[in-house]
């Protein structure tokens, strides 16, 4: 399987993993109440030591000193301080299902600013199908908005939300010459875990219990396993790795499998509420997605 494939399935793979995610931090901090900023300590906390680890054990060398280390703070701060702490108390603010439909606009944003920042240009199909995926998440956000399920607020931080994404990917592409996948994962992790972990302890300076006190929990400790491994470790490295040999128009249009996952999770597991504006809108923004990857300008075109 040469590497441009390899991209795809693993693209593909992660993009599943992070379907998954929006039921655990549910649960998380949804569910059992733990504070926004602990939780993204633990995740990233973890996710950092296990990378770490593995550098260990498979002598992978993390070589910062003399390169253009800023771009990984950039990295870092996009994806996932920005992005989490944006998209959480949204999550909180709206429904599973919303969330997971609003992360259809990360492609939208990707398209914009690869054309911007990168220069691939998208065909005028492209174009077209960016504005028909934001006309259906105007609709569905005023839906969702108007049936007290999802409030303006929580609409406006996933949309802050979906623009970080767009943007990790813009810089993870962007930085692929000077430091590998597995270096840029660990230094994005490493940004966020010393980034929650300061935004936690001021959150929480009279009452530091508040980072053990989860622990108690079975599911907690289940949640911080698969989003701080799976989703964190493993997916992450697999957008990175993505994101090295795609341009960014086919990278992020893998988030659709994000959107589909998350939202059947949502309706099926969490038993959301949904309209058949909520089924409409879905099926209209993965099919523009859709077509964003079928009808790239590439001539080797995923």
């Amino acid at each position: 399987m040469d590497k441009r494939k390899l991209a795809i399935f693993i693209g593909v793979l992660s993009n599943v993993i992070f379907g998954f995610s929006f039921v655990f931090t549910t649960d998380a901090i949804g569910t059992l109440g733990v504070s926004n900023m602990v939780f993204l300590t633990h995740r990233f906390l973890l996710a950092t030591i296990v990378m770490w680890l593995i550098s260990l054990v498979t002598r992978q060398k993390l070589k910062f000193k003399g390169r253009p280390w800023y771009k990984l703070i950039l990295l870092g701060l996009c994806q996932p301080v920005i992005y989490f702490i944006t998209g959480n108390y949204g999550l909180l603010m709206s429904t599973s299902t919303f969330s997971a439909i609003m992360i259809a606009l990360v492609p939208v944003i990707g398209t914009l600013e690869a054309t911007i920042f990168l220069k691939e240009r998208p065909s005028w199909i492209q174009y077209l199908l960016c504005g028909i995926s934001v006309v259906a998440v105007s609709i569905l956000s005023v839906s969702e908005t108007s049936g007290g399920t999802t409030t303006v607020l929580g609409v406006v931080l996933l949309v802050v939300s979906s623009i970080a994404a767009g943007t990790f990917n813009l810089i993870s592409r962007g930085s692929r010459e000077d430091f590998t996948a597995f270096e840029r994962t660990f230094g994005m992790f490493a940004v966020a875990a010393v980034s929650f972990l300061v935004l936690a302890t001021v959150e929480n300076s009279t009452n530091l219990q508040a980072f053990v006190e989860p622990f108690k929990h079975t599911s907690y400790v289940v949640d911080i396993l698969y989003l701080g491994i799976a989703s964190s470790v493993v997916a992450f490295f697999g957008v990175n790795y993505a994101n090295t040999y795609l341009p960014v128009v086919q990278s992020t249009a893998f988030s659709n499998i994000t959107t589909i996952v998350s939202v059947m999770a949502g309706i099926f597991i969490l038993h959301d509420p949904y309209s058949w504006v909520t089924i409409v809108a879905a099926l209209v923004i993965m099919t523009s997605v859709w077509g964003i990857q079928k009808f790239s300008r590439s001539k080797d075109n995923a």
